[in-house]
């Protein structure tokens, strides 16, 4: 959702697939809420809810900070030396990130609060339509029956570090930013400043506690010696209080803000969880979360990825590779998982891990299938023509290679399952489908899909009786002023129809069909050439 900047009050909201709603900031957040939240008096959240940690993301052994980075400055080049500080700065700076944010977690599932990591403050500006600043706090949590909203600075230094205090007074700054935007009184609840310092054995170690202390009487620093309690024994006591309005519109305004407000986007308020989706469907619900699937403990950030590309080319366990490849990356090589998720930012080496593992299955003389999802973008060559293409022709006939159609999208599940039409519905608002054809051979899933549609706000297509239509009959149809969708029961459409609609109508098609049948229909259409054609096949 994207606030459009009209005047204090009602605002014009943009919604994905070009759709605009009326709202105050309060009732776009309400709106959200209604659609996308659980019940907040009776569940905690999270933003974001679930990240993906496949053991990718840290490319260092498994050594004491010290240790590997005396390591690292005696094994890389001499040009890429300088990278080292950086380098681990980011290791001990994402690593204390996590070790707080487990420690977080662990308040118990019967209190209701929300977590957010790496919240920044122009979300929140950006939802209400105001002038916004770069402004990131490490975590934000608020404490729904203590009434306490806790901005918590991590830092990995044993003796603390800079700019800590200081972020911490920005952090009430926008504490009382969000009181007076959600009508709350600042009486009613309470701001708690919160130093975070988990590889400092006690406070004594870090400079400046006793100030901080002093200038912020209810404020919190914890070491590893306070991580040994509870979080709520070391907040300042006070009285429980039942959960109220005032925390269900604070927790509403943050999500929504955190969900919908992204830079450079038009920004819909249908959020997805493809992470859970894809695990579900990939590696299963019940999958180990070592090395592959989905993990609520999220590891520390990718951020840390090595850019040393001096020792990319290195031989697996030599001296130089240490720095590399991890045990994760070799549980990868070495086991037999039959199916996983590799995910990593760029520089990660999850292409190096991807082609070490095929060449690992064609020695052991196993079948392999290549697969590539990555379309060619205009005047940017995709990334198997630089780098895959190389490799791939290393294993001469051993493998091979399938590459997608263009503008085809195949899309599977259960025929009963609502999350398969809701996923066609963000795929067509991605896409910007608005006109287009919609062929099905059973009509006994069109209500899900016809649900998801309303669901969005947006319309129904237009479903045109069941007879036998010609191909002059669909010319005629295109030709009528609809805006929106056209729907067709396979059975009343000649097959000849399906070479030219294919070929010749111009707009998306979708074509929803059980699995393994009808594939000769399937295929009249897909030989036409269509610039997008989205196929639903469902199993029953």
């Amino acid at each position: 959702m994207e606030n459009m900047g009209e005047a204090e009050g009602t605002s014009t909201y943009r919604l994905g697939g070009g759709e605009k709603g009326e709202w105050t900031p309060a009732e776009a957040a309400d709106w959200f809420a209604k659609q996308y939240l659980p019940d907040l008096s009776e569940v905690s959240v999270r933003f974001p809810e679930e990240w993906l940690y496949s053991g990718c993301s840290i490319q260092t052994p498994d050594l004491p900070p010290d240790q590997l980075a005396k390591q690292m400055y005696e094994t890389v080049e001499v040009e890429e030396k300088d990278k080292v500080g950086s380098f681990m700065g980011n290791v001990t700076g994402d690593n204390a990130e996590h070790e707080m944010y487990k420690y977080l977690t662990g308040i118990p599932k019967t209190s209701r609060t929300a977590l957010f990591v790496n919240y920044n403050v122009s979300m929140f500006q950006r939802f209400r339509g105001k002038p916004h600043q770069n402004q990131e706090f490490d975590i934000v949590l608020v404490f729904g029956e203590l009434r306490k909203w806790l901005t918590i600075e991590v830092k990995a230094g044993q003796k603390g570090g800079k700019g800590w205090a200081d972020q911490l007074k920005e952090g009430k700054i926008f504490y009382n930013e969000v009181l007076a935007a959600t009508g709350i009184d600042t009486k009613d609840w309470e701001y708690i400043p919160v130093a975070a310092f988990p590889n400092a054995q006690n406070r004594k170690q870090v400079n400046g506690v006793p100030n901080f202390l002093k200038q912020n009487t209810n404020g919190l620093v914890i070491t590893k010696h306070e991580m040994s309690r509870s979080l709520e024994d070391l907040l300042p006591k006070g009285p429980k209080y039942e959960i109220d309005e005032t925390y269900l519109t604070l927790v509403k305004w943050l999500m929504a803000s955190a969900h919908c407000s992204k830079l450079g986007a038009s920004l819909s308020l249908t959020p997805s969880d493809p992470v859970k989706e894809t695990k579900r469907k990939l590696v299963g619900s019940n999958t180990s979360d070592l090395g592959v699937g989905v993990s609520e403990d999220p590891g520390p950030s990718s951020s840390t990825v090595s850019q040393y590309s001096s020792l990319k080319g290195k031989p697996v366990g030599s001296q130089e590779s240490i720095l590399f490849w991890n045990k994760d990356q070799a549980q990868f090589l070495f086991q037999d998982n039959p199916r996983c998720i590799i995910k990593g930012d760029y520089g990660s080496g999850k292409t190096l891990v991807l082609f070490a593992k095929l060449k690992s299955l064609v020695e052991k003389g196993r079948k392999v299938v290549f697969i590539s999802c990555l379309l060619p973008y205009e005047a940017v060559p995709p990334i198997y023509e630089v780098i895959m293409r190389k490799k791939l022709e290393e294993f001469g006939d051993n493998i091979s290679v399938k590459e997608p159609e263009p503008g085809y999208i195949l899309m599977e599940g259960n025929e009963h399952d609502p999350v398969v039409y809701s996923s066609l519905v963000d795929k067509m608002l991605e896409k910007s489908v608005e006109r287009y054809i919609l062929i099905y051979n059973y009509s006994t899933y069109l209500q899900l899909f016809l649900d998801a549609l309303a669901r969005r706000g947006l319309p129904t297509p237009v479903k045109k009786p069941r007879t036998v239509y010609s191909v002059e009959d669909i010319k005629t149809h295109l030709q009528e002023n609809i805006s929106e969708g056209i729907m067709y029961d396979r059975r009343g459409i000649r097959d000849v129809c399906l070479e030219w609609i294919g070929a010749n109508s111009k707009i998306p098609i979708i074509y929803m069909n059980y699995l393994n049948s009808w594939d000769k229909h399937i295929e009249r259409i897909r030989e036409g050439n269509p610039t997008l054609f989205i196929h639903v096949e469902v199993e029953i």
